[in-house]
């Protein structure tokens, strides 16, 4: 989520308008993020920075973050200087993606650059006379020694900042030209975007107008993921939605990372689906090959009953079967005698059943494996930010992803899932499970034996349970419908919807998370309808995360 310049010109503003700010702590979120925790006329206010190589950003913020444990020399270096100061003023370096925060700690006045490059991005501090103090990033990127990032060496900005136009005081607008070439401040994006509107009828000078305006942010969601700006992309042609612009870069951040976790997901799941498939026609194909052992142990058994009635050295004896009274040709071998010729066939008796046991027990572990991927996959495409972190830590569990550090303790794994609840009249309430961990915790830990439970008939999809044995017929219809939304089939015609009371159920030994077993249930057949669902989203729902 790489800001462009003109971007950053509409965070500016916003950011100026809350200066000075008093800065009271500086916190470190992670090896790429700050916090400048502080206030401006009695107003609380958190100012995060980040320069991850794909989404660094700048802005006020009101989410939550959890202190990084580990404290590096540059917050320390910041701490030092910059705590109890005071943030006077920033300015923008041209309509580029640097901001330059001028910042009092009593008669000392320090520089902080923000530069917000993709992967060149940094935070510099710098003293009066204009030498770097210390750099987040140690390591130099710069092209040539006079851009060094090393202590005491004079700051210069990381390019030559001359040779575009300013976007705000054009000279001249070639409309067939690249504008990222043309001006500063411009991302390809977005210069896709003016030349697409220009093709529409608008003029360079009406689009920058509107975005000079803006104080909004504009998500355009889209198959290939989420991109975002101060002004509707409407060459995307894709979902638009727009918040505050401060509040939407936590958004946009958010729905980011989260489309970016699921697709790394749905990778490793259909990846796991392919090679389990391709394992399944093995195991298949070696059952064929282990041949009729059963067969080996009729032959035994004839040879030893009349091993006393066969010539020596012969190459094959025709038999009749006991069973079947069938004449059965009976390969020999001549080194053998009949006795160990039967000794050897009960040899590829055993094998043969022993191979084809082992077999059987590994295509039924396939399968019950080729399911619960199939279950994951048909989740994931249900899944929001929460239930991609749950996911993601079933598969951790199972070791198909490596725990990132801090992040697979013992308390957060016994952490409860979040589940969602939706709310009616007489304290009845709807809870939907929507991955393997909120449908076993839901199933078989939360709900009581009397409750209702409910799930689509032979696909997969979320577990509902209502909190009552007896719900009404409307109750009924709601949570059949919330089965049939949150499952594999929610775009089908009619649905069919299995329910009857929890303490029904039962769990396989050793089943993934989240599989059952029905005993006596009933059937109710509902037609998903959107503005039902979005009804009961907007009026019902009471907790969901």
């Amino acid at each position: 989520m790489a800001f462009d310049g003109l971007l950053m010109h509409q965070l500016a503003k916003e950011i100026k308008t809350n200066l000075p700010m008093t800065i009271n702590k500086i916190l470190q979120i992670s090896d790429t993020e700050i916090l400048l925790d502080g206030q401006s006329n009695e107003r609380k206010l958190r100012l995060i920075i980040s320069i991850h190589s794909q989404n660094n950003r700048i802005n006020f913020t009101e989410e939550n973050y959890s202190e990084s444990k580990q404290e590096d020399e540059f917050l320390i270096l910041l701490a030092k200087h910059l705590r109890a100061g005071v943030i006077q003023s920033m300015e923008q370096v041209g309509v580029e993606r640097i901001y330059c925060f001028q910042i009092s700690v009593e008669a000392v006045c320090f520089s902080l650059y923000i530069e917000l490059l993709g992967k060149d991005a940094n935070i510099i501090l710098v003293d009066e006379a204009n030498n770097i103090i210390g750099a987040m990033k140690q390591t130099s990127l710069r092209k040539t020694s006079a851009w060094t990032l090393s202590p005491e060496a004079v700051y210069h900005l990381p390019f030559d900042y001359s040779g575009k136009q300013n976007p705000f005081q054009p000279s001249s607008i070639n409309e067939t030209e690249s504008f990222v070439t043309q001006f500063h401040g411009f991302s390809p994006l977005l210069s896709r975007e003016f030349q697409y509107r220009m093709q529409q009828g608008q003029s360079f000078y009406e689009i920058m107008y509107e975005l000079n305006r803006s104080d909004k942010l504009y998500l355009s969601e889209t198959e290939q993921g989420i991109q975002f700006h101060c002004i509707p992309l409407t060459h995307l042609r894709g979902k638009l939605s727009f918040y505050p612009i401060m509040e939407g870069v936590d958004i946009a951040l958010y729905k980011m990372q989260t489309c970016q976790q699921t697709y790394s997901l749905f990778q490793l799941v259909r990846n796991e689906l392919i090679k389990r498939s391709r394992k399944l026609s093995k195991l298949e194909q070696a059952v064929l090959e282990v041949g009729p052992f059963e067969q080996y142990r009729t032959y035994a058994d004839l040879l030893y009953t009349y091993y006393h009635l066969l010539p020596r050295n012969a190459a094959s004896a025709d038999l009749e079967d006991f069973m079947t009274g069938e004449l059965l040709h009976i390969p020999l071998d001549t080194k053998l005698s009949a006795k160990q010729n039967a000794q050897k066939y009960y040899e590829k008796y055993h094998k043969g059943k022993i191979a084809h046991t082992k077999l059987k027990e590994q295509i039924v572990l396939c399968k019950m494996e080729l399911d619960c991927f199939f279950r994951l996959e048909s989740r994931l495409e249900l899944a929001d930010g929460i239930d991609v972190l749950e996911i993601r830590r079933e598969l951790e569990r199972h070791g198909y992803f490596k725990a990132k550090p801090n992040q697979s303790t013992k308390k957060k794994q016994n952490k409860k899932p979040n589940i969602m609840t939706f709310q009616f009249e007489h304290d009845i309430k709807i809870f939907v499970g929507k991955n393997s961990i909120q449908n076993d915790y839901l199933t078989f830990h939360y709900a009581k034996k009397e409750d209702l439970w409910l799930h689509v008939k032979s696909y997969h999809g979320a577990h509902v349970v209502i909190n009552t044995a007896t719900p009404d017929e409307e109750t009924l219809y709601y949570g059949a419908l919330l089965a049939a939304y949150f499952s594999q089939i929610k775009a089908s015609g009619s649905v069919e919807v299995n329910y009857c009371q929890v303490k029904t159920l039962k769990k396989p030994k050793g089943a993934p998370m989240g599989l059952v077993l029905l005993g006596a249930h009933k059937t109710i057949y509902v037609r998903p309808k959107e503005e039902v669902i979005q009804r009961l989203l907007i009026e019902n729902l009471v907790y969901k995360v």
